[in-house]
């Protein structure tokens, strides 16, 4: 019969690295081992603050235009999908291009507008984008 002393179990973290930012790896203690827990990464860049906000000249305004071919609630849900926006403001918008025959739906980057328009095109519905004056 051999004796021997287990090394304790300690918890234990990795370091973070530039390949996985922000995110914490833990090992949980206990007699049957562990399950590794992950943490959502926190975005890099929060929305709204200062660092989400184009430069004054990087500034380009996605307009969404009136058809007669897409339906009120298709045209909101599309917004919601695409941009991530509440339903209340894609109703609004939507409501502001059925009525006036174009609305903004936001003002980003050059990258990010134009994904958004090209999106927002690929589900049938007419988008523009234009520098912010």
């Amino acid at each position: 019969m051999r004796l021997y002393s287990e090394p304790a179990r300690t918890a234990w973290t990795t370091p973070v690295t530039a390949s996985m930012p922000m995110i914490e790896k833990k090992r949980q203690t206990g007699s049957g081992g562990g399950a590794a827990v992950l943490e959502r990464p926190a975005p890099l860049i929060q929305p709204g603050t200062a660092e989400d906000q184009p430069s004054p000249a990087d500034k380009f305004k996605v307009m969404l235009f009136n058809d007669n071919g897409n339906t009120r609630e298709y045209v909101a849900r599309s917004l919601v999908q695409v941009i991530g926006m509440t339903e209340s403001d894609a109703y609004d918008i939507m409501t502001m291009a059925h009525k006036n025959g174009m609305a903004l739906v936001g003002i980003w980057n050059l990258e990010r507008a134009e994904a958004y328009s090209d999106q927002l095109k690929t589900r049938g519905l007419v988008s523009e984008i234009f520098p912010v004056e």
